[in-house]
């Protein structure tokens, strides 16, 4: 195992692929697998729907596989041809190494696979931390974006590192040190809300934890100027009560950093896992389907 992979072990690596072979086959739905090479590594893309639907590509969130996401957005299958690559640097069977969220080296990454694909312009649906890969996009090459999609996204307003100690912090590492699925449902709750978290989700994230060197950091809030050439048309959907990016704040620096048509919804008393509730997952769907 490299010593700069994201993965403790060749074991870990492949415990994470066998979840996500499982979670994709749990989807029942036929997807193609395709591979993409660019200058940070081999990109691995599922693919799903008819070729002559609407297309839209889709960045999951962080420290998550992709099939994970995509079942609880199962409500696009209908009306779009999806893209979706797992990110690299992230578990799945993209190249294991990660890049650094303090340039726009993810934004030169999704460009590429944009272009890899044979678009020279696509809808675009990013997710937490998919939500910061998305802006650093839209500053590294704006017009590969016909729409954006940013839904409790990274890299707009990210809530300050004391927070994320205070409320994360605290109860993760009481799960290091006395592990159990009690402790791990406390130490996710903040995410969670009131949600009810399944047991795949536990697993997935247990096995996270112990296999994959886990990445803490988020992409970086975007300058304004950073922003000035993206005006391709935008929909933000935040969260209220989200502990990593609060809904009001990303709503509010939104409004100052996009310069092109702005759509934004506030999911009112939503954790960040907003996705986990039903209701609110097929009112995010209803909003990007009628948005694109």
């Amino acid at each position: 195992m490299a010593d700069d992979s994201i993965y403790r072990s060749g074991q870990g690596e492949k415990v994470l692929k066998g979840i996500y072979d499982r979670q994709l086959a749990d989807l029942d739905h036929e997807f193609k697998s395709r591979y993409v090479d660019t200058q940070f590594g081999k990109t691995h893309i599922l693919i799903s729907g008819e070729e002559r639907s609407k297309k839209l590509l889709f960045f999951h969130k962080g420290n998550s596989t992709n099939p994970y996401l995509l079942k609880h957005f199962t409500g696009l299958f209908a009306d779009f041809q999806i893209y979706s690559p797992d990110i690299i640097g992230h578990p799945g069977y993209s190249a294991p190494i990660s890049l650094s969220v303090n340039d726009n080296s993810y934004g030169k990454w999704a460009e590429e696979v944009i272009s890899e694909l044979g678009f020279s312009q696509i809808n675009c649906l990013g997710v937490s931390y998919g939500g910061g890969i998305l802006t650093r996009l839209a500053s590294t090459a704006p017009d590969k974006i016909e729409k954006g999609i940013f839904l409790v996204p990274s890299g707009i307003a990210n809530t300050s590192l004391f927070s994320i100690l205070f409320k994360l912090g605290l109860p993760m590492l009481k799960y290091r040190l006395f592990s159990s699925e009690k402790n791990l449902i406390k130490a996710i709750e903040p995410l969670t809300g009131d949600a009810e978290v399944d047991q795949a989700t536990l697993d997935m994230i247990e096995a996270i934890f112990e296999h994959v060197r886990v990445k803490s950091e988020m992409p970086k809030n975007i300058k304004p100027v950073d922003m000035e050439d993206y005006t391709a048309p935008s929909l933000i959907i935040a969260a209220e009560n989200d502990v990593l990016f609060p809904g009001e704040k990303v709503i509010k620096r939104a409004r100052d950093i996009f310069t092109g048509p702005l759509d934004i919804f506030l999911l009112k008393e939503a954790p960040h896992f907003c996705f986990l509730n039903e209701d609110r997952s097929d009112r995010i769907v209803d909003l990007i389907d009628d948005f694109i």
